[in-house]
């Protein structure tokens, strides 16, 4: 029997008496001014993060909370300090086998099933046989089965189950319409496999949820070393795969990260390497602050509002949320078909564009009719070259 949250800490209000399965995140044994023992816990599930006091029963509680694992936990909210905090009156064990991960961990809003459909159906548009026969065989790899419930990241980018899924099916989808759109220039096909495959190695450098923290090999060696050196052990399984195609796509992994001081092994040196870096960083801070903007709209009262956020360390900014938008991740209405156009949003073919510059019989103005008139004063003459390194030289002298 799956044990499901009825009962969510976003909705959670003071006053109110809870009883339900939570994660713990964090735990710590502490000690009051007195000297009596007392526990600090953080619990999570997919809404958010609940600080918790236990005052009595400690040792009891130590035994059943543990991070990483979900109990069944009871107790009354409070407001602390403009917060929700829960007072641990009841603790019990659950089978972490009978949990839905989903409801204690963020998770991506398509299920895995629609991810990979559509990962399928990208993959199928892949024509050059070499590509997509790497492709395929790395995606089905035995080693690769946690890339479909993985995070995409720690804390900025998808950092929630199947967050690496669906980013990597994103910049797939991405890369796709730039290769369409750059061609013949940009080789499709060889961006495409790079996109699927440029964070293959975070199947290696994350634990598997709920933990998803760093391993050894991810932090000596990272996602992009690792992804390169699996993607040539799995095209020597090959028959005859081209060594030079193999090239092309390990040099996409290594370098889709831009500058060294942002992880790259190299810097990109194809025009699918550039390609795909740009899409990766864009599809990276489109959901990082999209999530940011959510998550801090929805921890303020809904009279307190005023659309922004706090200030963003990493990207040193503050955020607006566009009014009339969707928050991100937001389930939203399907859009009109294009059969079926949404009267007054745009003129009927019939009624014509009626963009100025378009009506018949339009003539642009005469450049000398828009000129402003010349001044009656002419301008001062350009000082000469050595003049002007003098003036400059005294400007640097007065400054320092």
């Amino acid at each position: 029997m799956v044990v499901k949250n009825k009962e969510f800490i976003r909705d959670l209000k003071p006053g109110q008496y809870f009883t339900g399965p939570l994660m713990v995140k964090s735990l710590r044994r502490l000690l009051t001014k007195k000297g009596a023992p007392y526990l600090s816990v953080e619990f999570v599930d997919r809404t958010g993060v609940l600080s918790a006091k236990a005052w009595d029963e400690v040792e009891a509680y130590l035994t059943v909370l543990a991070p990483g694992e979900a109990a069944l936990v009871g107790g009354p909210i409070d407001a602390y300090q403009g917060a929700k905090q829960l007072t641990v009156r009841s603790a019990s064990r659950l089978d972490q086998n009978s949990l839905d991960l989903s409801d204690f961990i963020p998770t991506a809003r398509q299920s895995a099933e629609e991810l990979l459909a559509s990962l399928n159906g990208v993959i199928q548009g892949i024509v050059d046989p070499d590509y997509h026969r790497l492709v395929i065989s790395v995606i089905n790899h035995p080693q690769c089965q946690a890339f479909g419930t993985l995070p995409g990241g720690k804390t900025f980018h998808h950092a929630y189950l199947r967050g690496l899924l669906e980013h990597s099916v994103s910049v797939a989808k991405l890369a796709l319409l730039i290769g369409q759109h750059y061609q013949p220039y940009l080789n499709q096909d060889l961006l495409v496999t790079g996109a699927i495959l440029h964070d293959v190695g975070k199947t290696w450098e994350f634990t598997a949820a709920p933990s998803s923290e760093y391993t050894t090999p991810g932090r000596l060696l990272g996602h992009l070393q690792m992804g390169a050196a699996f993607i040539g052990e799995v095209a020597k399984t090959l028959d005859n795969f081209p060594a030079d195609k193999l090239l092309l796509v390990q040099h996409l992994l290594v370098s889709h990260h831009g500058e060294a001081e942002y992880g790259a092994i190299q810097t990109p040196k194809l025009l699918e390497a550039l390609a795909l870096h740009q899409i990766d960083d864009l599809d990276g801070k489109l959901n990082g602050v999209g999530v940011f903007i959510r998550e801090e709209l929805e921890a303020q009262e809904p009279e307190a509002r005023t659309g922004w956020t706090s200030y963003h360390r990493l990207l040193k900014s503050y955020y607006l949320h566009t009014p009339g938008s969707p928050l991100w991740g937001e389930e939203v209405s399907p859009p009109v078909p294009a059969s079926e156009p949404n009267p007054g949003l745009a003129p009927s073919p019939a009624s014509g564009l009626n963009l100025k510059g378009l009506e018949p019989g339009f003539r642009p103005p005469d450049i000398n009719e828009t000129r402003p008139p010349k001044p009656n004063n002419p301008p001062n003459p350009r000082p000469s070259n050595e003049k002007f390194l003098l003036e400059e030289k005294r400007y640097h002298q007065k400054l320092f």
